[in-house]
Protein backbone atom coordinates (compact mmCIF):
# COMPACT_ATOMS: atom_id res chain seq x y z
CA UNK A 1 0.00 0.00 0.00
CA UNK A 2 1.12 3.40 -1.10
CA UNK A 3 0.92 6.72 1.44
CA UNK A 4 1.70 9.84 1.92
CA UNK A 5 2.68 11.67 4.92
CA UNK A 6 4.40 15.29 5.55
CA UNK A 7 5.79 15.26 1.81
CA UNK A 8 7.12 11.85 1.78
CA UNK A 9 5.48 8.97 -0.12
CA UNK A 10 6.21 5.10 1.53
CA UNK A 11 5.28 1.83 0.60
CA UNK A 12 3.57 0.24 3.63
CA UNK A 13 3.29 -3.70 4.25
CA UNK A 14 1.88 -5.24 7.36
CA UNK A 15 4.32 -7.61 8.78
CA UNK A 16 4.09 -10.40 11.79
CA UNK A 17 6.90 -7.57 13.18
CA UNK A 18 7.36 -6.44 16.57
CA UNK A 19 8.55 -3.17 15.84
CA UNK A 20 7.99 -0.35 12.62
CA UNK A 21 10.88 -0.98 9.93
CA UNK A 22 11.80 2.25 8.16
CA UNK A 23 13.83 1.61 5.17
CA UNK A 24 15.79 3.96 2.02
CA UNK A 25 16.43 1.55 -0.81
CA UNK A 26 19.24 2.41 -2.90
CA UNK A 27 16.14 4.00 -5.27
CA UNK A 28 16.00 6.36 -2.30
CA UNK A 29 12.40 4.81 -2.23
CA UNK A 30 11.27 4.41 0.81
CA UNK A 31 9.43 1.68 2.42
CA UNK A 32 7.89 0.86 6.33
CA UNK A 33 6.77 -2.37 7.37
CA UNK A 34 4.70 -2.50 10.83
CA UNK A 35 2.77 -4.66 12.95
CA UNK A 36 -0.18 -6.00 11.40
CA UNK A 37 -2.37 -4.53 14.42
CA UNK A 38 -0.66 -1.07 14.52
CA UNK A 39 -2.51 1.98 13.26
CA UNK A 40 -2.03 4.01 9.99
CA UNK A 41 -2.03 7.16 11.64
CA UNK A 42 0.45 6.11 14.24
CA UNK A 43 3.02 4.90 11.23
CA UNK A 44 2.35 8.08 9.52
CA UNK A 45 3.44 9.54 12.80
CA UNK A 46 6.13 7.83 12.80
CA UNK A 47 7.08 8.74 9.55
CA UNK A 48 6.75 12.35 10.11
CA UNK A 49 8.80 12.01 12.93
CA UNK A 50 11.70 10.47 10.56
CA UNK A 51 11.10 12.70 7.80
CA UNK A 52 14.84 14.27 8.53
CA UNK A 53 16.47 11.60 8.73
CA UNK A 54 14.68 10.14 5.77
CA UNK A 55 15.40 13.19 3.52
CA UNK A 56 19.24 13.30 4.44
CA UNK A 57 19.31 9.41 3.53
CA UNK A 58 17.61 10.41 0.37
CA UNK A 59 19.82 13.39 -0.30
CA UNK A 60 22.91 10.71 0.52
CA UNK A 61 21.68 8.26 -1.72
CA UNK A 62 21.67 10.50 -4.73
CA UNK A 63 24.92 11.64 -4.07
CA UNK A 64 26.83 8.43 -4.25
CA UNK A 65 24.91 8.01 -7.13
CA UNK A 66 26.06 10.81 -8.52
CA UNK A 67 29.92 10.32 -7.32
CA UNK A 68 29.14 6.55 -8.94
CA UNK A 69 28.37 7.32 -12.34
CA UNK A 70 30.59 10.68 -12.01
CA UNK A 71 33.81 8.06 -11.28
CA UNK A 72 32.23 5.28 -13.45
CA UNK A 73 33.26 7.54 -16.78
CA UNK A 74 36.97 8.23 -15.87
CA UNK A 75 38.33 5.05 -15.00
CA UNK A 76 37.96 1.89 -16.98
CA UNK A 77 37.82 -1.99 -15.49
CA UNK A 78 41.41 -2.60 -16.88
CA UNK A 79 42.85 0.29 -15.30
CA UNK A 80 42.17 -1.17 -12.14
CA UNK A 81 42.96 -4.97 -12.71
CA UNK A 82 47.29 -4.13 -11.50
CA UNK A 83 46.14 -2.33 -8.66
CA UNK A 84 43.52 -5.47 -7.17
CA UNK A 85 45.45 -8.21 -8.55
CA UNK A 86 48.87 -6.80 -6.56
CA UNK A 87 46.50 -6.64 -3.83
CA UNK A 88 45.22 -10.24 -4.64
CA UNK A 89 48.62 -11.85 -4.96
CA UNK A 90 50.08 -10.62 -1.66
CA UNK A 91 47.13 -12.29 0.78
CA UNK A 92 46.81 -15.08 -1.47
CA UNK A 93 50.02 -16.21 0.16
CA UNK A 94 48.26 -16.05 3.38
CA UNK A 95 44.99 -17.85 1.93
CA UNK A 96 46.43 -21.23 1.21
CA UNK A 97 42.89 -23.04 0.67
CA UNK A 98 42.55 -20.48 -2.04
CA UNK A 99 43.20 -21.46 -5.79
CA UNK A 100 46.83 -21.27 -7.28
CA UNK A 101 44.93 -19.59 -9.77
CA UNK A 102 42.67 -16.96 -9.52
CA UNK A 103 40.58 -15.58 -12.26
CA UNK A 104 40.38 -12.19 -11.47
CA UNK A 105 37.89 -9.98 -13.15
CA UNK A 106 36.95 -5.90 -12.42
CA UNK A 107 33.53 -4.12 -13.53
CA UNK A 108 31.14 -1.65 -12.91
CA UNK A 109 28.20 -3.22 -10.25
CA UNK A 110 26.17 -1.44 -8.61
CA UNK A 111 25.28 -3.16 -5.47
CA UNK A 112 28.38 -5.29 -4.87
CA UNK A 113 31.93 -4.85 -3.67
CA UNK A 114 33.06 -8.48 -5.09
CA UNK A 115 31.75 -11.46 -5.68
CA UNK A 116 33.54 -15.25 -5.36
CA UNK A 117 32.80 -18.11 -7.55
CA UNK A 118 34.38 -21.02 -5.58
CA UNK A 119 33.71 -23.42 -8.22
CA UNK A 120 35.03 -21.38 -10.63
CA UNK A 121 38.48 -19.85 -9.12
CA UNK A 122 37.00 -16.49 -9.90
CA UNK A 123 36.61 -13.47 -7.93
CA UNK A 124 34.68 -10.06 -9.43
CA UNK A 125 35.89 -6.77 -7.62
CA UNK A 126 33.68 -3.67 -8.49
CA UNK A 127 35.57 -1.09 -10.68
CA UNK A 128 34.47 1.83 -7.99
CA UNK A 129 36.19 -0.31 -5.59
CA UNK A 130 39.67 1.71 -6.79
CA UNK A 131 38.43 4.89 -5.08
CA UNK A 132 38.50 4.20 -1.64
CA UNK A 133 41.20 3.87 0.46
CA UNK A 134 43.90 0.74 0.58
CA UNK A 135 42.58 -0.64 3.61
CA UNK A 136 39.49 -1.35 2.24
CA UNK A 137 40.42 -2.62 -1.11
CA UNK A 138 42.26 -5.48 0.82
CA UNK A 139 39.06 -5.47 3.29
CA UNK A 140 36.97 -6.45 -0.38
CA UNK A 141 39.67 -8.76 -1.48
CA UNK A 142 40.56 -11.04 1.95
CA UNK A 143 36.53 -11.22 2.29
CA UNK A 144 36.47 -12.61 -0.80
CA UNK A 145 39.57 -15.01 -1.05
CA UNK A 146 37.72 -16.33 2.11
CA UNK A 147 34.54 -17.20 0.59
CA UNK A 148 36.84 -20.00 -1.12
CA UNK A 149 36.67 -22.24 2.19
CA UNK A 150 33.69 -21.05 3.69
CA UNK A 151 31.03 -19.55 0.80
CA UNK A 152 28.64 -18.21 3.04
CA UNK A 153 28.97 -16.05 5.65
CA UNK A 154 28.24 -18.55 8.62
CA UNK A 155 30.48 -18.43 12.10
CA UNK A 156 33.35 -19.61 10.54
CA UNK A 157 33.59 -17.16 7.59
CA UNK A 158 33.52 -14.73 10.57
CA UNK A 159 36.42 -16.57 12.76
CA UNK A 160 38.71 -16.81 9.32
CA UNK A 161 38.29 -12.65 8.73
CA UNK A 162 39.27 -12.30 12.07
CA UNK A 163 42.33 -14.95 12.40
CA UNK A 164 43.89 -12.94 8.92
CA UNK A 165 42.52 -9.45 9.17
CA UNK A 166 42.05 -8.30 13.16
CA UNK A 167 40.23 -5.38 12.38
CA UNK A 168 37.87 -6.55 9.12
CA UNK A 169 34.95 -5.45 11.42
CA UNK A 170 36.38 -1.65 11.42
CA UNK A 171 37.29 -2.02 7.95
CA UNK A 172 33.64 -3.12 7.27
CA UNK A 173 31.98 0.07 9.39
CA UNK A 174 34.39 2.29 7.69
CA UNK A 175 33.13 0.86 3.73
CA UNK A 176 29.55 0.68 4.84
CA UNK A 177 29.90 4.18 5.79
CA UNK A 178 31.41 5.84 3.43
CA UNK A 179 28.72 4.84 0.43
Amino acid sequence: MIRETAGITYTYTAKKVKNINLRVGRDGLVSVSAPTKMSLSAIDTFVQEKASWIKTAQIKQQQRDIKAEHFSSEISAEECLPLFKEILEKWAVQVTYAPPQINLAVKDMKSRWGVCYPSKGKIVLNKKLVAFPYALQEYVIVHELVHFKYPNHQKGFHDEMQRLMPDYKQRRKALRSSV
